[in-house]
């Protein structure tokens, strides 16, 4: 039997049909640009507004943090919404008053004692350099690590380290007022945000079309899984943290625990380099105050406590909340901290996190929308039948293409039968 060739069996296809491909690949494109333009317009009109929208973006954090308590007072405790977010927030005033009196004071003081003891972590960094040198030449291995600790280098450095303190210092006592009218403004903001955040995100969802909304709900949904688990989490891993290095120093009896676990804490918000940062103050510490033993306790105590947090309870407390590959998070770390430094490193993850969830959702939709199209998108294809789906309207090109050859092959056997 004979067939038809592909050139002809393409030919047979309508043309119509070439031409809406080719056309929906341009609109795609031109969309895409288009997608392109507009976020680099927003990016930039972003930048101009910077100092409202980190207000904004402040007091909604920060009610973000405190509405899952006053749902929970509002929804199982029977406490009026009013009622319950004053209770929250006083609460919130009197833990960081507690801070402001007790633990400020506290690290101010030991910041001044670790600043006047530089001298002496220098020379405890350059004797453990010593050492680590002579047992490495003990093991045959010829190394040279005068560049490294370097009394002059370290001094220079160090200086240049006090200097930039001073600086930042002065800078930060000069916008005192400032900063505390933003933080009243982000609190205020914060305050009504709880009381009717559920009332304006329904009054915004409204204005939403009918065909937008299951977009719109998944989106909601996006950022309270992914950023609410991932902020949380995170909060609640560096507290964990903060607390067993402050066990584990005050175990090896080392000084400035208070100060230690609170970098140690913070430190712990950054993703990837942060574990690094945070076991630095400690092991220093250690070397500084004691002997080789001491410093061994630290490290392999810091590193079974860190083993902890990230393998038993981080995945509880965040569970998959992010949902991104490591190479993407990865990612994600980078060029936040290249956009906008420590704010975009501790952001930048839960942000990517979001638009990577609502970018699978729309490819996902789409990709059940061309398994099974709606009677409406069959309509709109050229050459086909109202009530016909895709997949059937393709089959029946395929059927017409396969008459046409059978036709062509029965009319050749009959020319080859009369001769």
């Amino acid at each position: 039997m004979l067939r038809p060739p592909p050139e002809r069996a393409l030919s047979s296809l309508p043309p119509s049909l070439v031409n809406y491909r080719w056309t929906r690949v341009l609109i795609v494109l031109a969309c895409f640009a288009l997608g392109l333009y507009l976020a680099n317009a927003l990016w930039q009109l972003a930048i101009h507004f910077s100092d409202i929208i980190i207000v904004f973006f402040l007091a909604w954090l920060l009610a973000f943090i405190l509405s899952p308590l006053v749902n929970t007072m509002a929804g199982s405790w029977g406490v009026p919404r009013p009622i319950g977010a004053t209770l929250v927030y006083l609460l919130l005033f009197l833990n960081v008053g507690v801070v402001l009196v007790l633990v400020v004071p506290l690290a101010v003081d030991q910041a001044a004692q670790l600043i006047k003891d530089v001298p002496a972590l220098i020379e405890g960094f350059q004797r453990w350099m010593l050492f680590l040198q002579a047992e490495a030449r003990g093991h045959g291995v010829d190394v040279d690590l005068s560049s490294v600790y370097s009394a002059q280098d370290l001094a220079r450095q160090a200086t240049a380290a006090s200097s930039a303190v001073a600086q930042q210092t002065i800078t930060l006592v000069s916008g005192v007022a400032s900063a505390l009218f933003g933080l009243a403004l982000v609190v205020i903001l914060s305050f009504y945000l709880v009381l009717d955040g559920e009332r304006l995100l329904e009054r915004v969802q409204s204005l939403i079309p009918e065909s937008l909304r299951g977009e719109a709900d998944y989106f909601v949904d996006s950022v309270g899984r992914t950023f609410g688990g991932f902020l949380r989490g995170t909060l609640i891993v560096s507290l964990l943290y903060a607390i067993g290095t402050a066990v584990v120093m005050a175990v090896a009896g080392l000084q400035f625990i208070l100060l230690a676990s609170l970098f140690a804490g913070i430190f712990m918000i950054v993703p990837f380099i942060g574990p690094v940062l945070a076991m630095i103050l400690p092991v220093v510490l250690a070397a500084q105050e004691g002997p080789a033993t001491r410093v061994l306790f630290v490290v392999v105590a810091l590193l079974v406590l860190q083993f902890l947090i990230f393998n038993v309870a981080s995945p509880k407390v965040m569970g998959d909340s992010i949902g991104m590959h490591p190479m993407l998070v990865f990612l994600a770390l980078l060029v936040g901290i290249k956009e906008a430094g420590l704010a975009g490193a501790i952001f930048g993850v839960p942000v990517v996190g979001v638009v990577y969830a609502m970018f699978t959702y729309v490819i996902r939709r789409r990709r059940a929308e061309a398994r099974s199209p709606e009677p409406e998108t069959a309509a709109s294809m050229p050459d086909s039948h109202p009530k016909t789906p895709e997949a059937l309207r393709r089959l029946a090109a395929a059927l017409s293409i396969l008459r046409n050859g059978q036709k062509g092959t029965s009319g050749g056997e009959r020319l080859h039968s009369g001769d």
